[in-house]
């Protein structure tokens, strides 16, 4: 990944390594990093913040039948928690997964969650202002 930002010459002033990934930033040039390892195959996705609309993260849960939840705990079901980029002038979005049940320790749900929490404030902040 790093030898991937140079190539482009990207500074990364934020980083997190996530499970099989890296999310990485260049606030000067306004750049967001995804790279992701899975395998052999390696995918490397570079996301201009010039062109967000919206950030959110958006928690995805396996089905909950009536009753499970006296004997579970919510986190049980978390499928995923994913950083949701929804672009201007297009209906396109990326999910950027942070937590993924298949992937991720359960243990590390919380971790995760700060982390993704943490990339939606700095992400927010690159977004204007709206008024009204």
């Amino acid at each position: 990944m790093t030898r991937f930002g140079k190539d482009r010459n990207l500074f990364f002033s934020n980083k997190d390594v996530l499970s099989g990934s890296v999310i990485a930033n260049d606030a000067r040039k306004r750049k967001l990093l995804f790279f992701r390892k899975s395998g052999y195959r390696q995918s490397c996705m570079i996301i201009d913040l010039e062109q967000l609309d919206n950030c959110s993260i958006i928690r995805q849960y396996h089905e909950i039948n009536a009753g499970e939840l006296k004997h579970k705990k919510l986190h049980e079901f978390l499928k995923s928690i994913c950083l949701n980029l929804r672009f201007k002038n297009q209906n396109q979005t990326i999910a950027i997964p942070f937590y993924e049940s298949s992937f991720s320790n359960a243990g590390d749900i919380e971790r995760l969650e700060t982390k993704a929490n943490k990339w939606k404030l700095i992400l927010s902040s690159t977004l204007p202002v709206r008024i009204g």
